[in-house]
């Protein structure tokens, strides 16, 4: 006898839950105005009574879990902006005197690009002095995070978009703690050795591993090659990005999964090549998903090493 062959059972509803989160962040972020407390609180509880009154109803159990989804992405979204939420300067500065520690240093083609925080106002006049700044810097040494530095500066708020529907640089500042930005007036001078952290640490391992290898390879190809190690593209010359752009290569400085893939693979390969030369360990134990393991702990370790972006 034959079987009978059935139609394929649908998706599980719980596979469309990130569909509906994603979608009440897109509702939040499409919102013209910032919405209060209380109006997040209304729609927590509506979403709350409606599960309440319709969960028994089996055709209107999918309606209430795409509502409760729905609410959970909008309501994610307004608490994650309220727990980011710190000063930004409202009006460009006359030029000031900061104090502050280096978060993290991008090098660039000329000169570079500081993230700081802990700011002590030495000269000048700021309204509302930011949690956490940027500045750009054209001459002098780049300083190592961790380190208290001094500079002159000009700050101005974080520009928003060039267009309506633009990319908006004042909404990723904000999600960043980035409160205004500039550049600096002279070169940067350093006050104190570099401390240690945990906030610190990993760009500080960062710019180590990207100086030692444009220092171990000048030119162009050093820069290429620490972006493609670290995610630092800063310090790749105009000319090199363009040259890459018109031959439909610069996707291949976004570090993503083809960068992770290769990693993934080399640690599992070299690993298992390394176990099954020990004869005693290769016949006795799983060693695929020891090399597996491995993998996966580097693709993790190259992940974080290289600033966690959405593509990586």
């Amino acid at each position: 006898m034959t079987r009978a062959i059935h139609p394929t059972n649908p998706q599980p509803a719980i596979l469309w839950l990130p569909v509906g989160i994603g979608t009440g962040v897109a509702m939040y972020f499409g919102l013209p105005v910032e919405p209060g407390g209380l109006t997040i609180a209304a729609i927590l509880a509506g979403a709350a009574v409606l599960s309440g009154v319709f969960w028994r109803s089996k055709p209107k159990r999918a309606v209430v879990m795409a509502g409760l989804a729905i609410t959970l992405g909008f309501a994610a979204a307004d608490l994650r902006t309220t727990l980011v939420a710190a000063s930004v300067l409202a009006q460009r500065n006359a030029p000031v005197i900061l104090e502050a520690t280096v978060l993290r240093v991008k090098a660039r083609a000329r000169g570079g690009r500081l993230t700081l925080s802990a700011l002590d106002l030495r000269d000048g006049t700021v309204a509302v002095l930011p949690e956490r700044i940027r500045v750009t810097i054209r001459s002098g040494a780049l300083p190592t995070p961790g380190a208290r530095v001094r500079l002159r500066a000009i700050l101005i708020p974080p520009p928003g978009p060039v267009a309506p529907g633009a990319f908006d640089f004042a909404r990723q500042s904000w999600f960043r703690g980035i409160g205004a930005v500039g550049f600096a007036l002279g070169p940067v001078d350093i006050l104190e050795a570099t401390h240690s952290g945990a906030v610190i640490w990993l760009p500080a391992v960062r710019t180590r591993l990207a100086a030692r290898i444009r220092d171990a390879r000048p030119g162009p190809s050093g820069a290429i090659a620490a972006a493609l190690m670290t995610g630092e593209r800063g310090a790749i010359r105009a000319a090199d990005l363009d040259s890459m752009r018109d031959a439909g290569l610069a996707h291949l400085l976004a570090i993503s999964g083809l960068h992770v893939g290769l990693i993934a693979g080399l640690e599992f390969f070299a690993v298992r090549l390394f176990l099954v030369a020990l004869p005693t360990v290769a016949l006795r134990y799983p060693i695929k998903k020891w090399s597996a393991l491995a993998a996966l702990l580097a693709a993790f370790a190259y992940l974080w090493l290289t600033g966690a972006t959405v593509p990586t």
